[in-house]
Order: C-alpha cells, then sequence, then structure tokens
C-alpha cells in the first residue's frame, strides 16, 4: 500500500467522523492483485468509501437509511463497481481507471445524486433513480 493510499484513507476517516457518530461508517481500503469489498448498512445516516487498487477489483455497496452516501474510486485492469441506496436522500460517487470498468448505480428516494466517471477501453455505466429530484451524470474517456 502506497503512501498515497494511506492518505486518502485518513482524510476519509477524518472526513466521515462527524457522520460516524449519527450512523454507520465504513472505510475499505484495499491494495493487492485480486480486491474484492462488501459493504451492507442499514440505519439512519449511512456513509461508504471504497478504495482499490489492484489487478481485478470489485466492489458492492447497499444502502438503506434516510442518508445514504456511498464513494468508490477503483484503479486497476479490471474494474466493477455496483451500488444501491433506498433512503430519503441517496448520493453516490464512482470513479474508475483501468481497461475494463463496469459500474452499475440505483436509488430510490426523494433525493438522488450520481456521478460515474470511467477512464479505459472498454467503459459500460448505469444509472437507475426513482424519485422527485434525480441528478445523474456519467462521464467515460477511452484511452
Amino acid at each position: 500500500m502506497s503512501i498515497r493510499h494511506l492518505i486518502l484513507a485518513g482524510f476519509a476517516t477524518v472526513a466521515l467522523s462527524v457522520p460516524a457518530l449519527a450512523g454507520n461508517t465504513a472505510v475499505v481500503v484495499q491494495s493487492g492483485g485480486f480486491n474484492s469489498s462488501s459493504i451492507g448498512q442499514v440505519g439512519r445516516v449511512n456513509t461508504a468509501v471504497t478504495v482499490q487498487h489492484g489487478i481485478v477489483n470489485n466492489a458492492s455497496t447497499s444502502q438503506v437509511g434516510r442518508f445514504n452516501s456511498a464513494a468508490v474510486g477503483q484503479v486497476g485492469r479490471v474494474n466493477s463497481a455496483s451500488t444501491n441506496q433506498r433512503g430519503l436522500v441517496n448520493s453516490s460517487l464512482t470513479f474508475q481507471r483501468g481497461r475494463d470498468n463496469t459500474a452499475v448505480t440505483t436509488q430510490r428516494g426523494l433525493i438522488n445524486g450520481a456521478a460515474i466517471e470511467q477512464h479505459g477501453r472498454n467503459n459500460a455505466a448505469g444509472v437507475g433513480q426513482n424519485g422527485l429530484f434525480n441528478s445523474a451524470s456519467v462521464n467515460q474517456f477511452r484511452h
């Protein structure tokens, strides 16, 4: 694990410390050949951060609560991320850099916001939102 990953994990932990007092917080940092992460949260306030650096990265986040926030960052050859959120306010951010990237975000709530950014040869992304105020952004860059 590089110094950069440790610093990022430290900042994420500090940034999430205030919401952690009112709900669930999960921070996963993985650096290896094959990384897999699964986060499931049920509570009033849910916050999840996943950072993966490896050849094959797989991250899954599921949140049920009033306020849900999820972020996934992946750097590797093959990256896969899925985020499922149900709550009053849902926020999701996914960043991927690799040859093959796949990201799916589904949200059901009053206010939903999702952003996916992918850098790679083969990029696939999908966003499904059901709510009164929905916002989605998908940016894909072929390298």
